[in-house]
């Protein structure tokens, strides 16, 4: 019934061009569906890599967002949550804002000095 209903109400909203277009390049392009998938196959299979460091870590959560969000733009399957940790544990804004915040200090620092 929860399916159902998803589908009626979601009937009247307008789809994306991605939705629209993605069908047709996977049939027409199956080479390239397959590259693009292995590329998403891979990241989820070598995910574990992100414990090697703060910048694996950076780069395997940015990448994890981008295909989720691809997915939801494509598919129209939204996968917000995984986005969001991937965000919080794997990106770590407060990291990169504190490491932000000390490169500026250190190029303003020898100015407020003077």
């Amino acid at each position: 019934a929860k399916t159902n209903a998803k589908s009626y109400l979601n009937a009247f909203e307008p789809t994306s061009h991605w939705a629209k277009t993605a069908p047709a390049l996977i049939v027409d392009y199956p080479s390239l569906t397959r590259i693009f998938f292995g590329f998403g196959f891979a990241l989820e299979l070598f995910s574990f890599l992100a414990l090697l460091g703060r910048w694996p870590a950076v780069v395997i959560g940015g990448s994890m967002i981008v295909m989720h969000h691809m997915i939801a733009e494509v598919m129209g399957l939204h996968f917000a949550i995984f986005e969001k940790l991937a965000l919080i544990f794997l990106i770590n804004a407060p990291w990169l804002a504190a490491l932000a915040i000390e490169k500026i200090s250190k190029l303003a620092g020898p100015r407020l000095r003077a």
